[in-house]
């Protein structure tokens, strides 16, 4: 929904823009694809970060098992 609604106020500047400056559509289609770069990335980093706690907390519970040595830990 995120995406969406901000890629819809990209465009709709961008179609003020062009409607005041008489340019049609030059600056809607640049409002949209910088918008849609923007939020590409933007969803790009937050999936990477969230893959980094995860992958700590993974590397985290590993070496607890390790270290206790027990086998019940697995079960869990």
């Amino acid at each position: 929904m995120e995406m969406a609604l901000t890629i819809a106020v990209f465009f709709g500047l961008g179609w003020l823009i062009d409607s005041w400056v008489d340019s049609r559509p030059i600056f809607t289609i640049a409002f949209v694809i910088f918008a849609a770069i923007g939020q590409s990335v933007r969803m790009w980093l937050a999936y990477d970060a969230q893959m980094k706690v995860l992958e700590e907390e993974r590397r985290r519970h590993v070496g607890r098992r390790l270290v206790g040595g027990e086998a019940a830990d697995e079960t869990q």
